[in-house]
Parts: structure tokens; C-alpha cells; sequence
């Protein structure tokens, strides 16, 4: 793929998880000005640095994390677009995605993307100079800097999160409007706070990056959380389509998402992203009006609410039976000690493949693990009961969601000495 409509300069920046204050107008300056911007982890190693700045050309590495930004390179600024029109579709960020082998690529995301997915979010959620934005995801993820694009559109004020402050008593003291979380942040605020009322500056507690159980999502409301659930993906510059708590939901503009014959979700739009960068440096651009594959399993509900029932790469056989993990994760979510369950297959010589659980509750495993089981037996039948239930390892410092490579293995490994 000729690099024509790439920018000639390429920035690497390396991000902690808790960077200084001054990140965000750096961002705001790189991502206004004609350059393509790669967002990376501090937790990669060195090597791996260096081999995603070659895969981009890089011509400048900013480490977030040594001390003031004075590497920040002085760059020729333009206005973000003010009309969908006008934002243009050359590469302007590039965001690590991996999927469930976890092998690693770059989203890349033009100035057009990113522009039509925060000004179609804030055409329902508006961001006003009056409204703060909560940041609590990493900002080498799209949820996180996400938050920042929709500031330099709509005009809010994003609030840095400070871990030393439980997060309720944040949110009242900085009277934030807006608030992004994943379920597992949501299930230790309502674990960690008072439900005899929140903030009343909270306008919208926007839930992503993975599916909220039935029964999180009620103890939520009858909480008195203003909460959105939310389905995107890094590819779509975020949110795609939101569920409400009275059952409606909606695409949200520029976004288009239909489901093919094969029950997989598509979607596309004037917020879908340029294409993507490999590791080995090769720049794969998507054709404009392609839709994506997103390879998650969906349908309408009767209502007409989208419902996402799993993945297709996650699937597997068991004594001839299709076994989705999703849908045994959701049983075992309904039981309210559990704030995160998730199911990877082992290897068996009868059944093919046996499922096998992680489970973070707040109780010790053992005792509740025949409970959890007789649940998912009575749910979905004898063949999606786990075999084995072991405690979720803590995801490392800035992964919203566990590595499934990571637990497979840590499954197979447990599950042959048992």
C-alpha cells in the first residue's frame, strides 16, 4: 500500500498509566497538527517499543513517562474540523487492538473517524464547557483517548483521575457529568459506595469495552446511576450503538451496523477506521465503503435492542456441543459476589474440548464453585458447566480486559496437574 496520504511526521508516544497531567494537551496538540501519532503501553518491553516505531517510520518517540514533555516536537497546527465534510481521511492515530490469540496490530484512525465518532456521541451525549468527563481508562486504549477527542470537539473539560480519592467521592468533590467505565470498574463502585444517592452533577455513566450482566446492570439502576451500555470497537473510534435503561437503543450517527447471514455483527460509516499497520510495517487501508466483520455473534431482540451473544473466535466444541464462553460468563455473572468471570477451553482427548472458568469474586472459589456450576447446568445444560473454577488473576496495570492467550494457558497448565 503506497504511504502517499500518510503524514511525513510519525510519533511514537509511550504512555504509563498514570502520565503527567500535561499529556492531554500534548495529545490535543499532536492530534490537531498534520502528523500520525502511535499510542504505546509503558508495560511493552523496550524491544517491542522499538519494533512498532519501525512499523510506523517513526521520526519522533516521546516516553510520557521521563519527566516534562519537552521532546514534544514543534508541529504545524491545523483546527480540528468543525464539518464532517471537511475532516479529512488521512491516518492520524493508530491504536493497538489484539485479539484472542492476542497477537497485537494497529488501528489506524483518520482525522475523519475520529472527528464523526465524537461529534455523532455528543449529538446524544452532549460535552459541553459545563460538562467534566471522568478519565479512568488508559489512553493507549480508543475508550481513553476517546474522552480526549470528544473534549477538543465538543468543548468539556476532561477530570484526571486520582487513585488516592475513592472514586464516588471524586466524582462529587470535581461534580463530574460524565463517567466511562468497563463492568468490572462499575461493580466495585457500587461495591466500595454508598447507594443512598450519587452526585447530582452525574449526567451519564457510559459502560464499554465488553458485555454488562443482567444483574450489574440492574443493581446499577436501582441504584440510581445514569448508566448507557454502550457496544464499539477500536476500528469504529468507540461507541457504535448505546441500550438505555427503559430498553431502547440506537445507532449512533455516521455509524451504520447490520448483522450478515452468518449472525455476525458489520459495521462501517463515516467514523469506521482507515485500515490497519502490522507489526512488520505493512499498511493495510480498507476500501472506503467496506464494512467490517467484526466477528462478534448478534441478533435484534423482539424490541429491536441488540443483543451480542459472544464471538465467533472464542467458540468451541465439547462432545459435539457449539460452546460459547460468553454465555457461560454471563450465567456465572449473575451470582452477585462474582464481578468477573472468564472461560477459556482446555484441550481433552474424549470431548474435544472442556470449559474451564476464572472467576473474581468476592468469596473464596471453593465455596461457591458447585453453586456456579448447578447454575450453568440449569441454564444452558451439563456440557457448558466449567470443569475446573480457579480466582482470576489481576490484570496487570492498564489492561481493561484479562489476555485470553495468558489464562488458556494458565488454564491448561492447572487443569493437567488436577
Amino acid at each position: 500500500m503506497s504511504d502517499a496520504r500518510w503524514p511525513e511526521t510519525r510519533v511514537v508516544v509511550v504512555l504509563p498509566r498514570e502520565p503527567e497531567r500535561t499529556i492531554l494537551s500534548a495529545l490535543a496538540q499532536l492530534l490537531t497538527s498534520d502528523a500520525a501519532t502511535l499510542l504505546l503501553p509503558a508495560s511493552l518491553s523496550t524491544e517491542r517499543h522499538s519494533d512498532w516505531a519501525n512499523a510506523l517510520s517513526a521520526t519522533h518517540t516521546i516516553d510520557a513517562g521521563a519527566g516534562p514533555l519537552a521532546s514534544l516536537p514543534t508541529l504545524p497546527m491545523t483546527l480540528l474540523q468543525q464539518s464532517t465534510r471537511e475532516a479529512e481521511n488521512a491516518p492520524r492515530l493508530v491504536v493497538l487492538t489484539s485479539g484472542s490469540t492476542g497477537d497485537s496490530k494497529g488501528v489506524v484512525l483518520s482525522e475523519r473517524s475520529l472527528f464523526c465518532s465524537a461529534h455523532g456521541l455528543l449529538k446524544r451525549f452532549p460535552f459541553t464547557p459545563e460538562h467534566r468527563w471522568l478519565l479512568d481508562l488508559p489512553l493507549w486504549h480508543v475508550g481513553g483517548v476517546g474522552i480526549v477527542v470528544r473534549a477538543m470537539v465538543g468543548g468539556g473539560e476532561v477530570v484526571w483521575r486520582e487513585p488516592s480519592i475513592p472514586l464516588a467521592a471524586q466524582i462529587e468533590r470535581d461534580q463530574v457529568t460524565h463517567l466511562s467505565v468497563v463492568p468490572t470498574q462499575l461493580h466495585r463502585l457500587l461495591e466500595t459506595s454508598s447507594t443512598s444517592g450519587w452526585s447530582d452533577s452525574l449526567q451519564v455513566v457510559m459502560i464499554g469495552g465488553g458485555p454488562v450482566s443482567p444483574t450489574l446492570w440492574q443493581r446499577a439502576i436501582d441504584a440510581g446511576l445514569p448508566v448507557v451500555a454502550s457496544y464499539g470497537l477500536t476500528e469504529m473510534a468507540s461507541t457504535v450503538y448505546v441500550r438505555f435503561p427503559d430498553g431502547r437503543g440506537e445507532i449512533l450517527p455516521d455509524r451504520h451496523l447490520d448483522i450478515d447471514e452468518e449472525g455476525q455483527v458489520r459495521v462501517g460509516g463515516a467514523t469506521r477506521c482507515w485500515g490497519y499497520l502490522h507489526l512488520n510495517g505493512t499498511r493495510q487501508q480498507i476500501a472506503p465503503n467496506e464494512l467490517i466483520v467484526t466477528g462478534d455473534l448478534g441478533d435484534w431482540s423482539a424490541e429491536g435492542t441488540l443483543m451480542i451473544h459472544g464471538r465467533v473466535d472464542r467458540q468451541f466444541v465439547c462432545g459435539g456441543e457449539n460452546i460459547v464462553p460468553e454465555m457461560i460468563e454471563r450465567v456465572l455473572c449473575e451470582t452477585e459476589s462474582v464481578r468477573e468471570a472468564v472461560v477459556v477451553p482446555v484441550l481433552d482427548a474424549e470431548f474435544g474440548h472442556l470449559p474451564v472458568a476464572f472467576v473474581d469474586s468476592d468469596v473464596s472459589i471453593e465455596s461457591i464453585s458447585e453453586t456456579l456450576g448447578e447454575s450453568v447446568r440449569l441454564s444452558l445444560g451439563s456440557f457448558f458447566v466449567p470443569r475446573a473454577m480457579y480466582a482470576l488473576p489481576r490484570s496487570p496495570a492498564g489492561l481493561l480486559k484479562p489476555s485470553l492467550a495468558d489464562l488458556a494457558g494458565e488454564a491448561a497448565r492447572r487443569y493437567s496437574k488436577s
